[in-house]
């Protein structure tokens, strides 16, 4: 699917300007998305992680235990995010969402919006019970950066392409 959709970026990307087109597009290869996810999710007791494009509430790829809907999930952590997004602007702040904490009795819900792309965004779910919170944020953290640093990659080769 995710092969699919990086063909249709190419195209999109002739009449887009780069800096749009970064915060709009992610060029992952699903095997290797699926691959950075899988390194969280081995986590003893994760419930689901996934990598979405919060703006367009589109899930990009995921990993999660058979009784997660990862569908109905995603779109609320979407809707989370464009609330959260429009009380900032509406409160006047000079401010962005980093990551967003959703703590309940039997799960912890982190929502991690990637600096350099925040139109995406990780979201990890665990029993609290056998990890805990800043281990888990710090993991999210640096999955962040390494998703950054292959889309910056991805960017300059294509970028390369089209000046050829």
């Amino acid at each position: 699917m995710l092969k699919n959709l990086s063909n249709l970026y190419k195209r999109i990307l002739l009449n887009v300007n780069q800096e749009d087109t970064k915060k709009s597009l992610f060029h992952l290869s699903e095997s290797l998305l699926s691959e950075k996810l899988s390194k969280i999710f081995v986590l003893k007791e994760s419930e689901a992680i996934a990598f979405i494009n919060w703006k367009e509430n589109t899930l990009l790829g995921y990993k999660h235990k058979e009784s997660f809907n990862m569908i109905t999930a995603s779109k609320g952590i979407s809707s989370i995010l464009q609330a959260e997004v429009l009380t900032i602007k509406n409160l006047d702040l000079d401010a962005k969402v980093e990551d967003i904490a959703i703590v309940l009795n039997t799960e912890i819900h982190i929502i991690y919006v990637l600096k350099a792309y925040p139109s995406f965004c990780l979201y990890f779910v665990f029993n609290p019970s056998y990890s805990n919170l800043v281990l888990a944020k710090s993991m999210i953290a640096s999955l962040a950066n390494e998703l950054s640093a292959i889309q910056h990659i991805a960017l300059e080769k294509l970028t390369n392409k089209e000046e050829e």
